[in-house]
């Protein structure tokens, strides 16, 4: 396994969400009410997703990688669903999430093709 792995931009969503400050809640204002309910789920959520790539990575073999990188994508999924969510609860419109759903999509693609560079190919 090559120590030197970076998955550029995926660390972005760190950043992003990590801080609490980044993009996505500038661009996703969720009301003070939901602060410890689905703006924690969303953090959490988010910052788990560089913290599951790390941690596959420190791991000692190319497949417990891609399974951590299978979690990754499943955080993503989980902001992902969360953000619609926030949509149809009225917290906020589309309009507000297109830059949070853009960083989500493009992170989702680069995941999807690491997974499938590292894959073993019959």
């Amino acid at each position: 396994m090559d120590d030197d792995y970076e998955l550029p931009g995926t660390h972005r969503v760190a950043e992003v969400d990590g801080t609490g400050q980044g993009r996505l809640y500038v661009e996703c204002p969720l009301p003070k009410e939901e602060v410890y309910g689905l703006v924690s789920q969303v953090r959490r959520a988010a910052v788990s997703v560089p913290s599951n790539i790390a941690e596959g990575q420190a791991r000692r073999t190319t497949g417990e990688f891609l399974v951590f990188l299978s979690y990754a994508e499943g955080s993503l999924d989980e902001v992902d669903t969360q953000l619609l969510l926030s949509i149809a609860l009225g917290f906020v419109t589309a309009e507000q999430t297109v830059e949070a759903a853009q960083l989500l999509n493009e992170c989702q693609r680069m995941l999807r093709a690491l997974r499938a560079k590292l894959a073993p190919h019959p």
